[in-house]
């Protein structure tokens, strides 16, 4: 498997798993800091030097994990469907 593909991957299982831990029954039990804290621990992952997410509202779980608002957000372009 190649790199692209170990982060694809990691991308898919985190946003099935996401759209599991917004349910009300697994809020506030600490689930998504263990998600996050595997994805960024994740050995294979270390070399990525540019890591991306969007969120309406976990800011505050992303900046936990050193996430911060883009420094040079005129550089970034998205297309939306």
């Amino acid at each position: 498997m190649s790199k692209n593909q170990l982060i694809i991957v990691y991308v898919l299982v985190y946003i099935k798993m996401k759209s599991k831990l917004d349910l009300p029954e697994y809020r506030a039990k600490g689930y998504s800091k263990q998600l996050m804290n595997a994805i960024v621990e994740e050995p294979k992952l270390q070399k990525c030097k540019t890591w991306m997410l969007k969120t309406h509202d976990a800011h505050g779980l992303y900046k936990h994990f050193g996430f911060a608002a883009l420094k040079h957000s005129e550089k970034v372009m998205e297309r939306i469907l």
